[in-house]
């Protein structure tokens, strides 16, 4: 029987699955620290940690409910065998990331690039070595044949900025999710919660919003800013049904409604 015991927690501003970028390397300057339990000796034990840039922290994903033999990574269209990826749905869910150590107070690890929840358990952190953890020629099966990881430029059309605004007046900021989800994004999938719509529009949702966007090559237009509640749900969220006040353009039967409608109104393509 194995036991193990959390030596830390991570504090950091991902509260959601939602909110956590695929790969913490992708997602630069998300910022976080590593709260070490006190009355453990962990404060000698974090000693000599200063200097080094990178370590590599190793996690349980505590909101991970279930595992799956079977699962459709990112970069590909077919289902893959879980220990063929880094799927979080493990038998035993252990997460490694290597991420950017910025500073050791006290019992407090400041870190960045990293891919963790709030509140997450630490089982440990070892340091980063090139020498030995570094194989940039290693063969990679059956992701040299995958898509390339996207580094798409996001542009914000007139509407969605104004709806930017309003929402960050209500102190809703939506900016930096959508930009850090979408910023590599190539194709659709259950994952990443992207439907295509046809017409190179895609939907995607998160949490109770919807993001329509315009994808042609590496750019992406974020057109619209979408509620997610049906109309005879919006009595029970006064928030979403003052949103939809404010913008009734934006609200239809479906997305590709208020896109088609959209287009109809400016009488040109967006990209």
């Amino acid at each position: 029987m194995i036991s193990l015991d959390p030596v830390a927690y991570m504090h950091t501003t991902s509260y959601e699955k939602a909110d956590v970028p695929r790969q913490g390397s992708l997602a630069t300057d998300h910022l976080g620290v590593i709260r070490f339990l006190p009355e453990n000796g962990f404060e000698q034990a974090l000693e000599d940690l200063k200097g080094m840039e990178k370590i590599w922290v190793l996690f349980w994903m505590h909101e991970v409910k279930h595992w799956k033999p079977k699962v459709q990574p990112p970069r590909d269209v077919h289902k893959k065998g879980v220990f063929a990826t880094r799927s979080p749905h493990r038998p035993n869910p252990i997460g490694l990331s290597c991420v950017t150590l910025i500073e050791v107070r006290g019992l407090d690890v400041f870190i960045k690039d990293h891919d963790l929840l709030d509140q997450t358990p630490i089982l440990d952190i070892k340091p980063y070595l090139p020498y030995a953890d570094s194989f940039p020629n290693a063969k990679l099966g059956w992701m040299e044949d995958a898509a390339p990881i996207a580094s798409n430029k996001i542009f914000w059309h007139e509407l969605s900025l104004k709806q930017l605004a309003y929402l960050s007046e209500e102190g809703v900021d939506l900016k930096g999710k959508v930009e850090t989800r979408l910023k590599h994004f190539s194709s659709p999938s259950a994952s990443n919660r992207i439907k295509y719509l046809g017409e190179n529009i895609y939907l995607e949702s998160y949490k109770e919003w919807r993001i329509l966007f315009e994808k042609k090559d590496s750019h992406i237009e974020i057109l619209a800013l979408l509620s997610g509640y049906e109309a005879q749900e919006l009595e029970k969220h006064p928030f979403h049904k003052a949103f939809v006040t404010k913008f009734p353009e934006t609200f239809a039967s479906s997305a590709f409604a208020v896109y088609t409608a959209f287009k109809k109104k400016k009488g040109e393509k967006l990209l």
